[in-house]
């Protein structure tokens, strides 16, 4: 039903923040191409065919319809469906109301205008002014309790109440006629559990902190990004060798096969799934890597196919040497290396101390002739290494140790097949002895 321009509810009433003519849905809203977008000035309902329709909801339910009772609760409804639609809108913004920037769902503001007709018919009913900002908090409070009393089953039930009167105050500064002063936060119902949400900070608390972050970009920004790009220009420091590029398996087994007096270990006897002759594959692993791989031979091992056949093809020939389960070590010395640690030359070695000891930064900690006190700090003299000079010095604190060599205190003797028992006890009881 279309109403007359001179009964129209909210005819003649200007509204104080938005145009009749002005679009209630943007861009933002995800609008569909070649579809009208209604306007402000439309005062009975705002049609959602502009946007994507979800399948669960029915097209008569994809509008937002106005309540036309009273043409002060029709514009009021209208202002508050706008501010949900356009929270970025710089009336909002100039009012201080601040809304999250993704507008509401068409559904929620649907949902959200009809519990707004709910109070606009009670507050009529009431006789109540219709100036919200004379509301104080006895009239939010009969209204809630009214939606008890209508059938709201408790706090949960009032929730979406609860939401009219929190938008009605937020946006009291923008809406025609002024809001709610009374915050609806405070309002409790007799015979609900209150669940006061979180208060909304104040703009005037978060805003000095966003443009003090805004001055630490900035300010501080232009050097940060330099920091960053000089620690990119600088060389990448050498990541230090791994075992597998001290030793390459290839190279290790020619080199370990080129010897003449190499010869291949092999079971004598059948040893678990190894038929006798067969490789000690670990056993080769080690020793062709000087202990610090036994599974380069493994046959899980895509690249480890080649070199087993490479070296079943030297078994064949007769240079094997068949070793039963355990004398690998003690004749061929094969001995894995523990994790953690890495073979390295004397020569490594050597030029790693040199390098440490040309900076005079490095402080070597030497044992004192006397025996620090408990729990005090101990002061360490440090011989001039390479440079002439006073000693350095270094001050330890007890329990701060180097390389982790701590010896546990030996461990109670028991007897056998007693361990953590404590003595075995004398048979022949307590009592003298002959």
């Amino acid at each position: 039903m279309t109403l007359p321009a001179a009964s129209r509810p909210g005819a003649g009433m200007p509204a104080q923040a938005f145009a009749d003519d002005e679009p209630v849905l943007t861009p933002a809203s995800g609008l569909l191409p070649h579809v009208s977008v209604p306007v402000f000035g439309q005062r009975e309902r705002w049609s959602g065919a502009c946007l994507r329709r979800p399948s669960n909801v029915a097209p008569g339910n994809w509008r937002i319809a106005f309540p036309l009772f009273d043409p002060v609760w029709n514009l009021r409804a209208r202002e508050v469906a706008f501010a949900l639609l356009n929270p970025t809108h710089p009336r909002l913004r100039a009012a201080g109301a601040f809304r999250p920037a993704q507008p509401a769902h068409l559904s929620t503001v649907r949902q959200l205008v009809e519990r707004l007709g709910v109070l606009g018919r009670w507050a009529l009913g009431q006789d109540l002014p219709g100036q919200l900002p004379l509301w104080d908090a006895g009239i939010l409070t009969a209204f809630l309790t009214s939606r008890v009393s209508a059938g709201a089953s408790g706090e949960l039930s009032l929730g979406s109440y609860r939401s009219v009167l929190a938008v009605l105050h937020e946006l009291r500064d923008v809406l025609t006629g002024g809001g709610l002063t009374v915050d609806p936060a405070a309002v409790d119902v007799a015979g609900t559990v209150p669940t006061t949400p979180t208060r909304p900070i104040a703009p005037a608390v978060w805003w000095p902190l966003l443009r003090a972050a805004w001055t630490y970009i900035d300010r501080f920004a232009d050097d940060i990004l330099t920091a960053r790009d000089e620690a990119l220009a600088r060389p990448a420091q050498p990541e230090p060798p791994t075992a597998a590029s001290r030793h390459p398996v290839d190279e290790c087994l020619e080199r370990w096969l080129a010897n003449p007096a190499t010869r291949i270990p092999a079971h004598a006897a059948a040893f678990r799934t190894s038929a006798a002759g067969t490789p000690m594959w670990s056993v080769i692993s080690l020793l062709i890597t000087d202990g610090a791989n036994h599974t380069a031979l493994d046959s899980g091992r895509r690249a480890a196919a080649p070199r087993r056949r490479r070296i079943l093809a030297e078994a064949a020939r007769g240079r094997t040497l068949p070793l039963a389960p355990g004398q690998a070590q003690s004749l061929l010395g094969a001995k894995r290396i523990p994790t953690g640690t890495s073979p390295r030359s004397a020569a490594e070695l050597d030029a790693s101390l040199e390098t440490w000891l040309s900076d005079p930064t490095h402080l070597v900690p030497v044992r004192e002739d006397r025996i620090p006190e408990p729990h005090g700090p101990r002061t360490v003299r440090l011989p001039a290494l390479g440079t002439a000079g006073a000693p350095r010095l270094r001050t330890e604190q007890p329990g701060q140790r180097h390389g982790g060599n701590r010896r546990r205190p030996p461990a109670p003797q028991h007897g056998p097949g007693r361990r953590g028992r404590g003595p075995v006890p004398d048979p022949r009881g307590p009592g003298p002895r002959k």
